[in-house]
């Protein structure tokens, strides 16, 4: 991930978590081509945290934003983790993904 982009994020006051590893049995991102696909990321703090609950049924609109934000910094740490392991950089992402499945075009299955 660009250098610009991090000091952009904490610019903003916010710091790119580590990508956080799946919970359950999923691969978090899927290179295809180009383009990354990033999968199973909520809003889950590197505190552990988890927000809960819909907007106007108990969460008011500031959690819902910080919800939203948490998510978003999960997911620029998974396309940080996935450029750290195709550039084969060290670094503390290398090691959430353990083994990102790559394929060119799907698999149609009958």
């Amino acid at each position: 991930m660009s250098g610009a982009i991090e000091a952009r994020i904490a610019e903003l006051g916010h710091a790119l978590p580590d990508a956080p590893a799946p919970a359950a049995n999923y691969v978090p991102f899927v290179v295809t081509g180009h383009l990354v696909f990033i999968s199973g990321q909520i809003s889950k703090s590197p505190s552990g945290e988890i927000v809960t609950g819909h907007l106007g049924g108990g969460v008011e609109v500031a959690a819902g934003q910080q919800a939203a934000r948490i998510c978003a910094l999960n997911i620029l740490a998974q396309a940080k983790a996935r450029s750290a392991i195709s550039t084969g950089s060290a670094g503390s992402c290398a090691s959430t993904a353990s083994s990102p499945r790559r394929r060119t075009s799907p698999t149609i299955r009958r």
